[in-house]
């Protein structure tokens, strides 16, 4: 696991002001489990953290409250890369790249999709159409009509082979990790 830190300060000239803002700090942070962490220095993805602590320090000379929110997080930072695509020049990885990630399928169609990640991912797959199903290892991973996500389903760093079979649209969402 990765610990993620935070510091906060704030002027508040009343004491219950500042007890209040504790309050309510600790129980929003502290109840809840782990989820997607959000931080303006890395706009281009989120953590998976969970608050740790919340250590709060009231200053009383000079009305200050100093909050210290500590978070534990998985180590990769997740990455939504169709989502992201359009800030191309805002982000910065070595292995960067674009890729179509739709594709239009009558009864056949040999794909590649490139993971660039540092590990293997599990697509999310929507298919709009009938008789839909991918071929991908030598396994076959039949698909309903909407969004579809196979666990057992990976694909692996590098380039990856695909076929796609049956008739309608195959879009592909890549969410990967990445270590920072």
């Amino acid at each position: 696991m990765r610990k993620i830190e935070y510091k906060f300060i704030s002027v508040v000239p009343s004491y219950s002001n500042r007890k209040t803002i504790e309050n309510t700090v600790k129980r929003e942070l502290m109840m809840s489990d782990f989820s997607k962490l959000y931080d303006s220095h890395d706009e281009e993805g989120y953590w998976y953290a969970k608050c740790d602590s919340v250590n709060v320090d009231d200053v009383n000379e000079k009305n200050e409250i100093l909050v210290s929110v500590s978070f534990i997080a998985r180590p990769f930072f997740i990455v939504d890369s169709d989502a992201k695509q359009d800030l191309w020049d805002a982000m910065w990885y070595p292995d960067k790249y674009e890729q179509k990630l739709t594709f239009e399928v009558n009864y056949r169609k040999s794909i590649h999709i490139w993971n660039g990640y540092d590990k293997a991912i599990s697509p999310i797959i929507t298919f709009s159409g009938s008789s839909g199903s991918i071929k991908y290892l030598e396994q076959d991973f039949p698909l309903a009509e909407g969004r579809n996500e196979f666990f057992d389903f990976q694909l692996l760093k590098g380039v990856n082979e695909l076929q796609l079979i049956g008739n309608g649209t195959f879009s592909f969402r890549l969410l990967g990790e990445v270590m920072m």
